[in-house]
């Protein structure tokens, strides 16, 4: 009975062949090429006239070669195994059988086929065994390769090993290989690394790489196989007999690998602790691959009594040419990553709770220096996330350090050191505390006691500034223990003993003004100093004083001569006043380690030297200063005129680009004005462009010198004629006549009579616009009010009205097309006279 099948590779074409009969209860399992199948012959399978239980297979398919392996599992069977080709170019009906298995030896047979074949393969019981387990598998294999790894085994061991028997049908020659056993590898020393803290697989990989490459490491188990692999990228797997290491041959195991051409990764040996299988079908063992990139595996690794895969499982470290990494492993190799431990920088990035570094959000994280400490944060994608207050925690718990932290490439040069991790580069990259950072300790350390110190500055994290600041409390907590201290002397008001130096430094005291702003530092045998601290900088001391004597003042002032001392270099040796040089004394000369007279005054130097050397330096300065300012000048300058060239070029072309639109635009408005103009005469009849142009020509002539009656005539024609239908101007001409035609007023009746140019000036209001004389009238509704009441009883006034309202239009439009502005109060004041003519004629109808 086939219980399990498992397709791992390389699926063989499969053909429609007929089949012999066999017995009703017979059930024919289809086989694929890389088919690994778990039987079992029970009483539920077909049994022979004898009783003899079996099962049947049937495999079609055209691999280059093949070879099809059976092996008893179980020592309640053996096994008799036979194959029948079908139609395989061999005669009909060939028989081949692999004889007899025994069971849970170890021992196992096979059949090699070349090109298509069609076979049935029956296994069944033997020897009177009857029922248990066994394996079958299809194996593509490369012909070749099959045969130099029994040649290797061979050469290796004096056997084939684990090799089956191979059978081959007639007339097919066995090549000649000719393999010498795989060289030793050679395992180079585990790299160095403090245990760190969480992550107890590091350990647990060392130990256990440490044991199997020891050099008195013996296996009692030795072989070959192929270094191909299952990995992401779905290259096969190699596979060796597992019952060579699960039956009664216990202790270390060695495999060393061929290598086989074509595949981009491969094993080259594996050593496990223990071979065994744990009296099962299948268990782990301790062991470790290597792979051909340099790589190596360490950890739990899967064995099965029917092969030796390369399967990692569970918690692995795997060990490559960037680092270390714990993580956990899959059956196709991938490992999800942990910690990884970066041989550059000596630091382990990590995820906590379980996470992996790898993670696409952000999720918790630590930094780890294994043996000092670690700083938590967040990890995304195999980078580290700092906090905005980063606290690097001592890995004994003994101080905490608070600051802002920044990635660097190396620590500068003014920066705290800790001391060096072994094989860390000193420009690696690594993280630094930066800026104003508070350090609380749990013990003595290099700072002092137990406390709170500040220190302004960068500092690696694990380095302790031995010039930190104590805090106000920690001076004083501790100020009672100078009592016991060989120097007592007498401090300045209000300052605070720091007690603790007696008990490492008998010869020496510091004290502190309460503040933290100065320290003074008493050396037996040596003058005291008086030390200024940075203020916004803990721990850096701006200004020193070196006097036999100081004041016992709140700030303590030279009694005597003394000297005053900036970045380790003399600046005065003298007389003082308070803290300021004040008088003849000596200074440091140009020349390293010399002096040379000079004289303060109030702590500024005014002797002849100091002072011909400043006027010195002015001249310099000066000379330097106008050499810089003619080339800035100068590149100034040149920048400048490229400046203005590329504004001007900008300008033109702006100006150009502007003078295409309006004029694109005004062609437009016009082309719209006229189409509308032409559509409202259409709709209602009234030309008012020609009443336009009459109304032009009647300013122009002088129509606004006429009196009312006369001007209402002229508008009354030049309304009349520009009604729907009419052609010319006899109703205008009419009254031009009655008003006297040598008024010049018909000459100038053309638009053309009209000059241009102007602009720039206020526009003047449209006077009727609420009169009650042309109630109902505005600006954009004039001519179709007007048509809509041009039949009405009052159509005169209606027309005077309308006529006015377009004499205005005329005066906006004038404006518009940028005529001058007395061109275009000639229209207004025809605008004006025409409003007037409309407002008379309403008055005087109105009081009749």
């Amino acid at each position: 009975m086939a219980r399990r099948s498992v397709v791992v590779s390389l699926a063989a074409l499969l053909v429609a062949v007929p089949l012999p009969a066999f017995a009703a209860r017979t059930v024919i399992n289809e086989l694929q090429a890389g088919q690994i199948i778990d039987g079992q012959l029970d009483e539920t399978d077909a049994s022979s006239l004898l009783g003899v239980p079996y099962d049947v297979y049937h495999l079609v398919g055209t691999p280059p070669d093949m070879v099809l392996t059976v092996a008893a599992d179980s020592a309640d069977v053996d096994l008799s195994v036979s194959v029948k080709f079908v139609n395989a170019g061999w005669t009909a009906g060939d028989l081949l059988s692999l004889g007899e298995i025994g069971g849970g030896n170890g021992a196992s047979g096979g059949i090699e086929l070349v090109g298509p074949a069609d076979l049935l393969i029956e296994v069944r019981s033997a020897n009177g065994k009857k029922f248990g387990a066994y394996s079958l598998r299809v194996e593509a294999v490369d012909r070749t390769d099959f045969y130099r790894v029994r040649a290797a085994r061979q050469a290796l061991s004096g056997d084939a090993g684990d090799i089956a028997t191979i059978k081959r049908p007639k007339n097919m020659p066995e090549p000649a290989v000719v393999v010498d056993a795989p060289a030793a590898v050679a395992y180079p020393p585990f790299p160095a690394l403090a245990p760190v803290p969480g992550f107890p697989q590091f350990e647990q990989a060392r130990a256990l790489y440490n044991e199997l490459t020891a050099p008195d490491w013996k296996p009692a188990i030795q072989t070959v196989g192929l270094g191909t692999v299952i990995d992401a990228t779905g290259i096969p797997v190699s596979r060796i007999n597992g019952l060579a290491f699960c039956e009664g041959r216990k202790g270390p195991v060695e495999v060393r690998y061929l290598p086989v051409a074509g595949t981009q990764r491969q094993l080259t040996s594996f050593r496990a602790r223990e071979a065994d299988c744990g009296g099962g079908a299948s268990g782990s063992v301790d062991g470790l691959y290597t792979f051909s990139d340099g790589s190596t595996l360490i950890g739990k690794v899967w064995l099965r009594r029917n092969d030796l895969r390369v399967r990692a499982i569970g918690p692995v470290v795997v060990w490559t040419r960037d680092g270390l990494i714990a993580g956990t492993a899959a059956a196709d190799m991938t490992v999800t990553p942990l910690a990884v431990w970066n041989p550059a920088s000596g630091i382990v990035l990590a995820a906590l709770d379980g996470g992996t570094t790898a993670s696409k959000t952000a999720i918790p994280g630590r930094l780890i220096y294994p043996g000092l400490g670690a700083i938590d944060g967040q990890v995304q994608a195999g980078r580290f996330l700092p906090p905005s207050e980063a606290h690097f925690v001592a890995e004994d718990g003994t101080y905490q350090t608070s600051g802002l932290i920044v990635e660097s490439k190396g620590a500068p040069q003014d920066a705290v050191r800790r001391n060096p991790i072994d094989g860390v580069a000193a420009d690696a990259i690594t993280w630094l505390l930066t800026g104003l950072t508070r350090i609380e300790t749990t013990t003595t350390t290099v700072l002092g006691p137990a406390g709170a110190y500040l220190y302004h500055g960068t500092l690696e994290a694990g380095a302790l500034p031995a010039e930190a600041r104590p805090e106000p409390a920690t001076l004083a907590r501790h100020a009672l223990s100078a009592a016991d201290c060989t120097i007592r002397p007498n401090l300045p008001i209000g300052w605070l003993p720091w007690g603790p130096n007696c008990a490492t430094t008998p010869d020496r005291l510091d004290a502190w003004s309460i503040d933290g702003r100065y320290r003074l530092r008493y050396v037996a045998d040596l003058p005291v100093r008086l030390q200024e601290i940075a203020a916004d900088r803990p721990g850096h001391v701006t200004s020193e004083w070196r006097a036999a004597e100081f004041s016992a003042d709140r700030i303590p002032t030279v009694v005597g001569s003394g000297e005053l001392w900036r970045n380790d270099q003399l600046v005065y040796r003298g007389v003082f006043e308070g803290l300021l040089p004040n008088g003849e004394g000596e200074c440091s000369g140009e020349m390293p380690d010399t002096t040379e007279p000079c004289t303060f005054l109030s702590g500024e130097r005014i002797d002849a030297i100091h002072l011909a050397r400043m006027e010195q330096k002015k001249l310099d300065d000066g000379r330097s200063a106008a050499t810089a300012a003619r080339i800035k000048a100068e590149a100034d300058e040149k920048a400048r005129l490229q400046r203005i060239a590329q504004q001007e070029a900008q300008r033109q072309a702006e100006a150009k680009a502007a003078a295409q639109r309006a004029a694109a635009q005004r062609a437009a408005e016009l082309e719209a004005q006229r189409r509308a103009q032409q559509q409202a005469e259409a709709e209602n009849g009234f030309q008012w462009g020609k009443l336009a142009a009459i109304a032009t020509g009647a300013v122009l002539g002088g129509a606004g010198s006429l009196d009312s009656g006369t001007q209402a005539q002229l508008l009354m024609g030049a309304v009349q004629d520009s009604m729907g239908g009419v052609d010319g101007m006899s109703s205008t001409s009419a009254a031009i006549g009655s008003a006297g035609g040598g008024s010049g007023i018909g000459s100038a009746l053309s638009p053309s009579a009209a000059g241009g140019g102007g602009g720039g000036f206020a526009t003047r209001s449209n006077t009727l616009i609420g009169s009650t004389a042309c109630a109902g009238y505005s600006n954009d509704n004039y001519k179709e009010f007007f048509a809509s009441n041009s039949d009405g009883p009052d159509v005169q006034l209606h027309t005077m009205c309308a006529a006015a309202f377009n004499y205005y239009a005329m005066y906006l439009n004038a404006i518009k097309q940028g005529y001058s502005e007395a061109q275009c109060n000639q229209t207004y004041g025809a605008f004006q006279q025409a409003a007037s003519v409309a407002t008379n004629f309403y008055e005087s109808t109105r009081t009749r």
